[in-house]
């Protein structure tokens, strides 16, 4: 039988060249879209669905509230979030509990047309109850969508508030606690009750922690930690923070054009480096500190008399070399990355943008 797809964003040209360009699959499935969540809503009740390829940050009910809505309605319905704020890690996460899939703007075609056949003939989806959202889903899917609203948690008598805005937790309150103690507190609780309060902003911000800090710390606290889970806990960290830190360099190294990443210090000392495979004459790492503390003192001097606040990004561009510098968020570190003359430094800008976090939480 002809599976039913339904598409859902609120720009018209994406959803109807998504919905043209999977057409070339009208023998496996019959694609509709729309342009709001209501009126995704409207053809849900109207028509079984198969699938939802839905964006989250959308005017109006967002894409979050009408995922929440098909979970708790339409129990065999699956979803796709599209979104432009993605971290592969989460995503595979978040993806293996079974709840969703996710695809990160701009994707390409085909890799939505693998995912959806994937979605449509693996045995994974809702049992139809909101209850069985884990509130750090729920978190995860605010972040995701770059929401500025307020999520409010009941538990019996107790009430909390978690406040996001444009993919971070800024604020929290439960009773008597504010910030990252009622954040702990509220996550702290295995059920309960939740709303969303779009729009809605704190009186003050009390929270700069990462959320995937956040997150990893309130799930430590939620378990009973015994000198041995301390010791598994500490290890398992350091693991998953060395895949991060390979993964996000592999970003890099996968750009067209770049030949050797590296995260070294201030001393140009490197704290890990990747080369392009296909390069036969890599960069020795060795001699990082006789380029970089030279390089950045320069770089200062310059940024000083310019009365800059900072410095960005560095790009120096030789005859058959391009050198690429950006300083990590929140950090002393910095990646440096040695490339081809025809880089794509748009590529290098945008894997800065979307890495630079992720380093900066684990590092």
């Amino acid at each position: 039988m002809q599976k039913k797809i339904l598409v859902v964003d609120d720009e018209e040209d994406l959803t109807w060249s998504i919905s043209k360009n999977l057409t070339k699959d009208k023998d496996i499935y019959d694609v509709m879209y729309v342009n709001s969540a209501q009126d995704a809503l409207n053809v849900l009740s109207q028509v079984p669905v198969d699938l939802v390829v839905s964006d989250i940050k959308m005017p109006g009910m967002s894409g979050l509230e009408l995922l929440v809505k098909i979970k708790e309605l339409y129990a065999t319905t699956k979803v796709i979030i599209m979104t432009a704020f993605g971290n592969a890690e989460v995503q595979k996460e978040a993806s293996d509990r079974g709840s969703l899939y996710y695809i990160e703007k701009p994707f390409e075609i085909e890799d939505l047309r693998t995912l959806i056949h994937k979605a449509i003939t693996e045995k994974k989806g809702f049992d139809g109850k909101v209850s069985d959202f884990q509130l750090s889903d729920l978190i995860q899917m605010n972040v995701l969508g770059r929401m500025v609203i307020g999520l409010v948690v009941t538990k019996g008598d107790d009430q909390g508030i978690i406040y996001f805005n444009d993919g971070n937790i800024v604020h929290a309150v439960c009773g008597k606690l504010s910030g990252e103690d009622a954040f702990y507190r509220i996550l702290g609780w295995e059920n309960g009750k939740f709303e969303f309060r779009k729009g809605e902003v704190p009186d003050r911000e009390s929270i700069t922690k990462g959320w995937q800090s956040l997150l990893l710390e309130g799930m430590r606290r939620k378990d009973e930690v015994t000198p041995e889970s301390k010791t598994q806990l500490n290890t398992f960290n350091r693991q998953e923070a060395q895949e991060k830190i390979k993964n996000a360099m592999t970003e890099f190294i996968k750009i067209k054009g770049v030949d050797f990443i590296a995260i070294t210090d201030e001393a140009g000392f490197s704290r890990a480096s990747m080369s392009n495979e296909k390069k036969a004459d890599t960069l020795d790492v060795t001699i990082l500190p006789t380029i970089i503390p030279a390089g950045m003192e320069y770089w200062k001097r310059i940024n000083g008399e310019l009365k800059g606040d900072g410095v960005r990004i560095v790009t120096i561009e030789l005859n058959h070399i391009t050198l690429f510098m950006a300083p990590i968020s929140g950090r002393a570190e910095w990646i440096f990355a040695l490339c081809q003359p025809d880089v794509n430094l748009g590529g290098l800008r945008l894997a800065l943008k979307k890495q630079s976090f992720t380093l900066g939480e684990v590092l």
